[in-house]
């Protein structure tokens, strides 16, 4: 089968299939560098909707213009192992825009895969914690796994608690290893850690970076931050990261659960709160779509991201939620500059990776609504 699938046990790695039809083989472009960076996590009705096809379709399905803005993007769902569809990495890699799957874990049922992830497939549940080791299996495969698909790294999200504190440091010692050979093996790749378990086992959000969480930003790359936090989180999250601030990223939930400021359209109120402490994540932005709907897509989206003077046109039945009803006039451009190719050539044909009929040197080659992500261009900011 050609199209994207996810994989859905730790134990089914050992069996993982090729399928050439979703590799990528175009590398990232460089990027000017700047310090704060801006995660764009896409959680959308569990992925591997329209998305998943390599050779497009005739559906419309959410598509986002405004890479500009933004320099990593998380291909989120909630199976197992989640690898990201060739469509979305070619894109993101022609825009200079890193790409990380997913690997998660959660609840009582995650406890058993994420033991074998960190133990390995001989696991032994019955042998004492303190003569256990990690295990390279599973991390091996998962970086011959972005190896092969062509995608930068892995963003990994343990919501289980773990037995007790030795299974947190060997999970450490796990940690860092997978760092490394990512480090090794991917150019520029990288390993992001989610706030959740802490240094005694137990499964607490800490909503910023703290003692309980740390050891295990110290071995990963970064560190995404639940979207929870309350005022002045952000500020001790950069106190307690010292000169790793911008490896810190301050979540924020587009659909307004629990998150600062009410998520939706509102997102620039927790951007205010974040400033220049950390990095910034955004979690769920085809709130814009899904919520909302495709029929403005396009205008709101624009709102979001660039332009807060749009109108909103709700959806029918209206739900009120923390998210409606703008309580500010900026958008998230008003917080973040866009980040232009370091590349003294430039070449685009502003295509947005769909359409309503195709055109091919100016001519009418196809009729009828299509949809291709990884034929998107380079787009104006706006």
């Amino acid at each position: 089968m050609s199209d994207a699938q996810p994989i859905e046990t730790v134990h089914d790695l050992l069996t993982w299939t090729k399928n050439p039809f979703q590799r990528c083989h175009l590398p990232k472009q460089k990027r000017q560098q700047r310090k704060q960076q801006v995660i764009h996590c896409h959680d959308y009705k569990n992925g591997y909707q329209e998305d998943k096809r390599p050779q497009g379709g005739t559906k419309e399905c959410y598509h986002f213009q405004y890479l500009a803005y933004i320099d990593i993007f998380i291909y989120f769902s909630h199976h197992r192992i989640t690898v990201p569809p060739l469509n979305w990495i070619q894109t993101l890699h022609r825009n200079g825009v890193q790409c990380l799957g997913t690997i998660i874990t959660e609840w009582l049922p995650g406890i058993p895969e994420t033991l074998e992830l960190i133990y390995g497939p001989a696991f032994d549940h019955d042998l004492p914690s303190t003569q256990r080791d990690f295990s390279p299996v599973y991390a091996d495969i998962l970086v011959d796994i972005a190896l092969y698909y062509g995608f930068d790294g892995w963003f990994i999200n343990i919501e289980c608690p773990l037995p007790n504190a030795i299974d947190v440091i060997i999970l450490t010692r796990f940690l860092k290893y997978f760092e490394q050979q990512i480090k090794a093996r991917i150019p520029e790749g990288q390993l992001m850690w989610y706030d959740s378990v802490i240094d005694t086992g137990e499964l607490k959000w800490r909503d910023h970076l703290c003692k309980s969480n740390k050891m295990m930003f110290d071995v990963c790359d970064s560190i995404f931050i639940n979207y929870t936090w309350k005022e002045g989180f952000p500020f001790a999250s950069k106190i307690e990261a010292q000169d790793r601030n911008y490896d810190v990223f301050t979540g924020i939930d587009v659909w307004g659960r629990n998150s600062f400021g009410g998520g939706g359209f509102n997102c620039p109120i927790a951007l205010e709160e974040i400033q220049e402490h950390t990095s910034i994540a955004i979690f769920a932005p085809a709130w814009t779509y899904e919520y909302l709907g495709p029929k403005q897509f396009e205008r709101h989206d624009a709102k979001l991201w660039v332009d807060a003077s749009l109108q909103v046109e709700w959806p029918e039945p209206f739900e009120e939620t923390p998210s409606t009803f703008p309580r500010t006039d900026k958008a998230i451009a008003d917080y973040v500059a866009p980040r232009q190719l370091a590349t003294t050539e430039f070449h685009t044909h502003f295509c947005r990776g769909y359409g309503k009929d195709f055109y091919w040197f100016g001519q009418k080659h196809e009729t009828g609504q299509w949809m291709h992500l990884s034929r998107q261009s380079l787009c104006p900011l706006k």
